[in-house]
């Protein structure tokens, strides 16, 4: 037998399975119902980790294409898309996670001694996450500015608590 492979579930089906539950909730909960309650949801959002390790993990040619900046506003364009659709849809409130310093896990780290020999991040994936992270709040910002009533955001800085726990492992 072979082994099962376990692969993360993209934005796009997630958003396509939240948009078939709330259509089966419409029709169990009724429309109003429904709209009460996905109002009162927190929607989480801890993404993005894997469109910034995958290019260097399966030696992608795809950030050749782009510069960083571009790359990372697809990405963040992508998030933002989705939180406009759940919006829209009756979502309100918003919890994101900053990305972690990618440079520094494991895989990271053997990805760093097989290009160049170093021991230490791959500090070219820390420069995305770092970016992305600069931009996701701008783009949160900008969603809170445009007309979106009753939207509301919360940002989690995983990349700070990940970088002190690193620095100072005890």
């Amino acid at each position: 037998m072979g082994e099962k492979k376990i692969l993360p579930v993209g934005l796009e089906t997630q958003l396509r399975n939240f948009k078939n539950m709330e259509k089966q909730l419409r029709q169990k909960l009724g429309a109003s119902e429904v709209k009460t309650l996905l109002s009162k949801a927190v929607y989480m959002f801890s993404i993005g980790s894997n469109d910034y390790l995958v290019p260097f993990i399966t030696n992608s040619t795809v950030l050749q294409s782009y510069s960083k900046k571009e790359y990372v506003k697809m990405v963040i364009g992508n998030i933002t898309s989705v939180i406009q659709e759940i919006y829209e849809i009756g979502g309100r409130k918003f919890g994101l996670s900053k990305l972690l310093p990618l440079g520094c896990p494991p895989i990271s780290r053997a990805l760093e001694i097989v290009r160049t020999g170093g021991s230490g991040c791959m500090e070219e994936i820390t420069v995305l996450a770092k970016l992305h992270n600069r931009a996701l709040h701008k783009a949160l910002k900008e969603l809170k500015k445009s007309q979106l009533k009753g939207y509301t955001y919360s940002i989690f800085d995983a990349y700070t608590v990940a970088t002190a726990i690193l620095n100072n492992p005890s």
